[in-house]
């Protein structure tokens, strides 16, 4: 139907949700139709409330600034998300969110939708119907020839794991230096690593996949992540979209991708304990395993070595002129805890300060990347 039937019916029935582009709801606004309705807000970190930075959705003009600065993720506004308060639901309801995550998906797409995986489809369709696999204890009585077999298996697969260890660590190469926020100091970053402007790094396997993280400087400037999102398996993006967002006490930021490919596998043990980003970066600390798309002509951008650690330097330097002139613009009393005697950073600078910094570092550090 026309948008301005759609709206008339959403604002005569307080149940109604409908869909429609931001463009043709502020038209109607600068128009003067008023058809009693609100935004629906989307709790971006899961955690049951609407915190300060998540409030955005008090007026169109307000998302719009809010999608302009980076502070609305582009998987947000590229998808729709249908939620409930309990898992069971009625049987109109559980007709039309199965048809989303089925057959709707063609007609969604269609109408500009970022289509869902297949792999998220099967997750989001077992979530919906509540299945839960049955597990049965089965006790069993071992006997000696089994158990001498075990025994020999597991020491076979210590020493395969082993051989494998050292072989992808000796690719890796020798640990290298460079400028790290203590300015003459230096922050140790492995060999073999390929590194983006987006402050990431990524690693290409023998299978030909490819492992992407963060770099040690980006970790430095937030400090301690409390929680991270990342994308599921079977969902593709480009190089340049968001792959992880870092997330600390409600304050976020939206990493952009080094590798244009399709998720084949998710860092759980980071999933179950976020401290790894920090500690450990370049190792236990991944985030994906991509299957790349475009790898060889990506390939052409990125550093390695000396012009990565070069370039490191220049950062360090544009992250002191920003921190210079942002914290200009709020009256903060965080200012003599940024920059230490003869203007070295502090670790974790992102840390003391509240959301609006943090959206100015996203639009003008990450979002614009040299």
């Amino acid at each position: 139907m026309e948008p301005e039937e759609m709206l008339k019916k959403i604002g005569g029935d307080p149940g109604a949700i409908g869909f429609c582009s931001l463009a043709c709801l502020m038209n109607m606004e600068k128009s003067g139709v008023d058809a009693g309705i609100g935004l629906v807000p989307v709790d971006m970190d899961g955690d049951g409330r609407m915190d300060k930075f998540e409030n955005i959705y008090e007026s169109s003009s307000t998302l719009s600034h809010a999608i302009f600065v980076g502070r609305f993720p582009k998987t947000l506004y590229s998808r729709v998300y249908a939620l409930t308060a309990e898992q069971t639901a009625g049987a109109e309801e559980m007709a039309f969110l199965e048809w989303m995550i089925g057959d709707g998906q063609q007609t969604l797409t269609s109408a500009g939708i970022m289509e869902l995986g297949y792999g998220e489809r099967a997750s989001r369709m077992e979530h919906l119907s509540g299945y839960d696999q049955a597990v049965a204890n089965v006790r069993a009585k071992a006997s000696p020839a089994r158990v001498y077999l075990l025994v020999g298996g597991l020491l076979l697969l210590i020493g395969i794991l082993t051989l494998v260890f050292a072989r992808i660590t000796g690719n890796r190469g020798a640990v290298q230096t460079a400028g790290s926020l203590q300015g003459e100091g230096s922050a140790a970053f492995p060999g073999g690593l390929f590194f983006d402007r987006s402050h990431t790094w990524a690693y290409m396997e023998k299978s030909g996949r490819v492992r992407i993280g963060i770099d040690d400087f980006l970790q430095n400037v937030t400090g301690p992540v409390t929680r991270v999102i990342m994308k599921h398996p079977g969902e593709q993006i480009k190089r340049g979209d968001s792959f992880l967002t870092l997330i600390q006490k409600g304050k976020r930021l939206e990493i952009k991708s080094p590798v244009s490919g399709v998720v084949e596998e998710q860092n759980r043990e980071l999933l179950n304990d976020v401290s790894l980003l920090n500690s450990d970066p370049y190792a236990a600390g991944w985030v994906l395993m991509m299957k790349p798309l475009n790898w060889i002509s990506e390939l052409k951008s990125y550093f390695m070595g000396e012009p990565y650690a070069n370039w490191l330097k220049t950062e360090v330097a544009r992250l002191k002129e920003f921190l210079t002139s942002t914290l200009k613009l709020y009256d903060t009393k965080e200012h003599a805890l940024v920059l230490q005697d003869g203007g070295e950073i502090n670790g974790g600078v992102l840390e003391s300060f509240g959301p609006e910094v943090w959206e100015e570092f996203q639009d003008g550090f990450i979002n614009r990347a040299k």
